[in-house]
C-alpha cells in the first residue's frame, strides 16, 4: 500500500507523507515557509493561527499584502533597507532597529516560549524571511553589530520556532534531523550575540542552554544554566534545570530545585510532574503516580502526566488501571501519539491483539516514521501468524531505520513461513 505526496500527489511510500523533492522545495522557496506545512483538507495556517496573538501594527490587507505602519508596503519597505545598505552607509544601527520594531509588531517576542505558541500565515512568513536575510547581510557587511541584544533574541527565537516547526511528521526523520540541526545551529550564533551584547540579561543563557539541551549537548547547556542561575535565582531557569538533570538521571540533584519549586510555583502543573519524573527514575513508583495526579490536578489539559503514569502502570502489570488513565489522555488529546502506542502495548499485553492493532493504525495515520509502531505491528501478526502483513509491517520498518539487526532476522523468520 501507498500513500501519494500531499503536495504534488505522485505515489510515494506508506511512511511518506511528502515526497523527497517536494519537502526540499518546501524549504528551498523560504526558510520560514515550514510554518505553512501542507496537509490534507484545511491549511495548517488557517487551522492553528485561530488563537494567534500575532500581527499588532503589521497585518495582511484584503489583496494579501502586509502593510506597514504608515501604510506602505513592508516589503517595499525592506527593499528600501537593502539599497540603503548598498550605499556603504558606516552604521545600520537605525536600519537594524526598524527590523526589530517590524519583528516586534509581528508578534516575534524576547520571550522564546511566547513565540512557540503563534503561528503565521505566509506572508508574515515571507517578511520575516526578509527580514532574516537582511539582518545576516548588515551583519556581513558590517562585521562588528550594535548593541540591539533584544534584536538577536528574537532572531534566535524565530530560527528556533522554524525548528519547533520542521518536528513534523510530514517529513522523513533524516529530513527533519538535518533541518533542526541547521536552525538549531543558526540560533546558537544569535544567542551568542545577544549573550555579547548583554552579559547581565539571563534570557540568552536560558534560551541557548535549552537549545544545547535539544542538539544533545548536555555539558554545554549546563554551563549555560549555571550562567543564568548565577545572574538571577529564576524559575525558569530552575525548570530547565530540573528537566536537564532528569535527562541525565541525576535525581539527587534534581530533587533540590524541585523542592524549592514546589514551594514556588505550587500551581505548576509542569513542576508536579516534574517531582513525579524525579520518582520514577529513582524508582519510587508509588510515588510517582501521586504526583501525575497532583500535575493533571492543577492542568487536566496536560497530557504528559495520562501518558506516563499509564506507562508506570503498565510496567507493573496494573493493566485495566492503565488503560483507564490512557483513555482519559485521548478524550483530552485524541491525536496523543505516546498515548496510542500505550494503549496498543497495554492491550497488547491483555491480548486484546485488535484492539492494539487498531491503536497502532492510529499511531501510523499520524505518524507513519514511527518505526517501533511498525515493529510492534509486526511482532502482534507473527504471534497471530499473519506472516505476510508482518512481513510488510517489518519491511516498513527498515525503510525508516535500515540496520535494525533484531527486525531483520524477524523478517527472515516471517519468509522462512511464507516458504
Amino acid at each position: 500500500m501507498n500513500r501519494s505526496c500531499i503536495r504534488c500527489e505522485n505515489e510515494t511510500s506508506e511512511v511518506q507523507m511528502i515526497c523527497n523533492d517536494c519537502a526540499t522545495k518546501h524549504f528551498s522557496e523560504n526558510i520560514f515557509w515550514i510554518a505553512a506545512s501542507p496537509v490534507v483538507g484545511e491549511p495548517v495556517i488557517n487551522r492553528l493561527r485561530k488563537n494567534s496573538k500575532a500581527v499588532l501594527t503589521i497585518g495582511e490587507n484584503p489583496e494579501g499584502e502586509v502593510i506597514y505602519k504608515d501604510g506602505k508596503m513592508v516589503m517595499d519597505q525592506i527593499i528600501d533597507f537593502y539599497e540603503e545598505i548598498e550605499d556603504d552607509v558606516e552604521d545600520h544601527h537605525d536600519i537594524l532597529e526598524l527590523l526589530d520594531n517590524m519583528m516586534a509588531e509581528m508578534g516575534i517576542s524576547e520571550d522564546r516560549d511566547k513565540i512557540m505558541e503563534i503561528y503565521f500565515s505566509p506572508t508574515d512568513l515571507k517578511v520575516l524571511s526578509e527580514i532574516f536575510y537582511l539582518v545576516e547581510e548588515i551583519h556581513h557587511k558590517q562585521g562588528k553589530m550594535p548593541q540591539l541584544p533584544g534584536l538577536y533574541m528574537k532572531v534566535g527565537n524565530l530560527l528556533s520556532y522554524v525548528s519547533d516547526r520542521a518536528n513534523s511528521p510530514v517529513f522523513s526523520p533524516r529530513f527533519r534531523e538535518k533541518v533542526c540541526q541547521d536552525m538549531l545551529s543558526e540560533a546558537e550564533r544569535y544567542y551568542d550575540l545577544a549573550i555579547e551584547k548583554s552579559d547581565d540579561d539571563l534570557r540568552p543563557y536560558l534560551f541557548k542552554g535549552r537549545l544545547l539541551m535539544e542538539l544533545g549537548r548536555h555539558d554545554e547547556a549546563m554551563e549555560c544554566l549555571d550562567k543564568a542561575l548565577e545572574i538571577e535565582e529564576n524559575d525558569d531557569v530552575k525548570i530547565a534545570y530540573v528537566e536537564l538533570l532528569l535527562s541525565r538521571e541525576r535525581t539527587d540533584e534534581a530533587e533540590k530545585f524541585l523542592n524549592e519549586l514546589l514551594d514556588s510555583k505550587p500551581d505548576e502543573a509542569l513542576v508536579w510532574f516534574l517531582k513525579a519524573e524525579e520518582l520514577r527514575i529513582s524508582g519510587r513508583w508509588g510515588g510517582s503516580i501521586q504526583f501525575y495526579d497532583q500535575a493533571v490536578n492543577r492542568d487536566d489539559g496536560f497530557i504528559e502526566p495520562y501518558v506516563m503514569k499509564g506507562r508506570v502502570l503498565l510496567e507493573n502489570q496494573m493493566l485495566q488501571e492503565a488503560n483507564d488513565i490512557l483513555d482519559r489522555a485521548l478524550e483530552k488529546d485524541a491525536e496523543s501519539i505516546e498515548a496510542w502506542f500505550t494503549k496498543a502495548k497495554v492491550l497488547h499485553e491483555m491480548d486484546r491483539w485488535g484492539g492494539a492493532l487498531q491503536c497502532l493504525n492510529e499511531v501510523l495515520s499520524i505518524e507513519p516514521h514511527m518505526e517501533k509502531a511498525w515493529i510492534l505491528k509486526g511482532d502482534i501478526l507473527t504471534e497471530k501468524e499473519l506472516y505476510e502483513e508482518a512481513l510488510e509491517a517489518y519491511e516498513l520498518s527498515l525503510e525508516i531505520v535500515p540496520d535494525l539487526e533484531k527486525v531483520i532476522e524477524k523478517k527472515k523468520i516471517c519468509k522462512e513461513y511464507l516458504c
